[in-house]
């Protein structure tokens, strides 16, 4: 198994405000969807990208199915997100439909429980961009999503001249860590023991 990084996840306070000092440090940023965003994107001409959040949205109909499925933990865990602290909060592997079953053994080995959630939205280009995920109920380990049929790359460097995201360190748990590996993650992404930080450097 080859799991590639398809995006890092970036925890803001504000998001408008988030998408203002990216802007100022020289990324072009657009938002997820041109009425009501709840995140905004910052592509490269190679790589991952980069998600602003501020937090989880999850309808109050799936909330109360989620808990009917015993899924607790997971609504529990999408409303902590907006009281994390500011900063790269979560790393997104992009694999294959197939994978997902021996993924989701792999989290049930470490007591996670996951979903398969399909994720479909509109962008700002009109495009419809959607993928498939498998969410473990632990934010502190990596979310599971398969590849967007559209290629979202950019055809040049940003303003500040940066390309692509050239690594990211993720200093996770052993949990975090053993699903990483085992996944195949990508060299690009270098994990390791820790409390959970997680840090980008661009090229």
């Amino acid at each position: 198994m080859v799991a590639r990084i398809g995006h890092v996840i970036y925890k803001a306070d504000d998001l408008a405000q988030a998408v203002s000092r990216f802007r100022q440090e020289g990324f072009e940023v657009e938002y997820g969807q041109a009425r009501s965003p709840r995140n905004a994107v910052i592509y490269f001409s190679t790589g991952p990208y980069l998600e602003i959040i501020s937090g989880v949205f999850i309808p109050r109909l799936a909330r109360a199915y989620l808990k009917i499925l015993g899924q607790h933990r997971m609504v529990a865990v999408s409303d902590s997100v907006a009281q994390q602290r500011e900063g790269y909060s979560r790393v997104v592997l992009e694999v294959e439909r197939e994978e997902f079953t021996e993924l989701a053994s792999i989290c049930r080995e470490h007591g996670l429980r996951t979903l398969t959630p399909t994720i479909s939205r509109k962008d700002v280009h009109g495009r419809r961009l959607s993928c498939l995920c498998l969410v473990p109920d632990d934010w502190s380990v990596p979310m599971f999503v398969t590849p967007f049929d559209i290629d979202t790359h950019r055809r040049s460097a940003h303003p500040n001249g940066i390309t692509r995201i050239e690594q990211i360190v993720f200093e996770g748990s052993a949990i975090a860590v053993d699903i990483c590996r085992r996944s195949g993650a990508e060299d690009r992404l270098r994990c390791r023991l820790g409390g959970g930080d997680i840090s980008v450097r661009f090229a």
